[in-house]
């Protein structure tokens, strides 16, 4: 079923008759229609940035306040450029830019959320895939919605999936101890623990500044984890890849062993904190909630066991 548009655009009346007939048609399958206009909006709404995968030569927090000087670039140009050798060809000088590219696509620092960094002998350095919100709501790769529309890039562009999985990966691994502040209360907390999946890549400056998110403190929400764990095993079992399986195996177990600290009594369900913490953000929870609760640790152990058939 298909939406001719003649003039490049659709009025009200036309859009809303397709939805009708979609949802009509599809009368005994209404996961098809709830998917297709309410889940996978997150692929086209924001935007997307794709960049060629080599890191950056400076992450903004080390700029910091560095100011910009025309005289300045000169003089670093002139001082770039070794003045004593007679022969300066063209192919010396591009000699030298091969070294100066060297440099810059130095492996990043263990701060930043690089999957890049994990890829396996003789795979494809396809480049880092951000996929934006909305066009208010400019956090890159928010996972929390990630998990809806992952479906559709697995089936249809898997490398680009297996990137954006690479890099919280590596974002499970990090650590950033600096201090933001919460909106809902005013109190001060960590920007990122050890073990816990990201909210979102960041917005300032992403891969290294993670979680612009800032109502909540999402290092203790109960779904960011489970959600990991459960997309990296569709993805294997998806497409076979034995070698993204090895890659990000040690964050799936590091987010699987962050997540036992939630299920306070040992019965092998998450307990929600009463706040709302899972995506759910204006919702409250206490105890075993039916969304955090259909992702208990233990039943994701089962789905690990898997897992790990795969990796071995």
């Amino acid at each position: 079923m298909m939406l001719e548009c003649v003039d490049g655009s659709y009025s009200l009346k036309e859009r809303t008759e397709y939805k009708v007939k979609v949802v009509v048609g599809w009368c005994y399958h209404l996961q098809y229609p709830i998917t297709l206009f309410n889940e996978l909006y997150y692929l086209n709404a924001g935007g997307t940035i794709w960049t060629d995968g080599s890191p950056p030569l400076h992450s903004l927090s080390i700029i910091g306040e560095t100011k910009f000087s025309l005289d300045w670039s000169k003089s670093n140009l002139k001082n770039s450029i070794n003045t004593s050798n007679d022969n300066d060809t063209a192919v010396d000088i591009l000699g030298r830019m091969a070294s100066v590219l060297q440099e810059i696509h130095t492996s990043a620092p263990v701060t930043s959320a690089f999957g890049t960094n994990l890829l396996q002998k003789g795979e494809e350095n396809i480049g880092q895939f951000l996929c934006l919100k909305g066009i208010e709501y400019h956090m890159g790769n928010t996972y929390d919605v990630h998990f809806y529309a992952s479906f559709s890039l697995i089936m249809l562009f898997p490398k680009l999936e297996f990137s954006i999985q690479r890099d919280y990966a590596a974002a499970v691994m990090m650590h950033d101890p600096s201090k933001m502040r919460l909106l809902h209360d005013g109190s001060l907390v960590s920007r990122k623990v050890l073990g816990a999946v990201p909210h979102d890549i960041g917005m300032n400056d992403p891969w290294f500044e993670l979680n612009y998110y800032k109502l909540y403190n999402t290092d203790r929400w109960k779904d960011l984890n489970p959600k990991a764990v459960l997309q990296v095993y569709r993805d294997v079992v998806a497409t076979g890849d034995r070698q993204f399986a090895r890659a990000v195996w040690p964050s799936v177990y590091t987010a699987m062993a962050y997540m036992e600290q939630f299920d306070v009594d040992g019965d092998g369900m998450i307990e929600n904190e009463v706040f709302p913490d899972q995506t759910y953000d204006t919702w409250s929870a206490s105890g075993v909630s039916a969304y955090c609760g259909g992702q208990p640790c233990r039943l994701l152990l089962l789905w690990l066991v898997k897992l790990v058939t795969m990796v071995l």
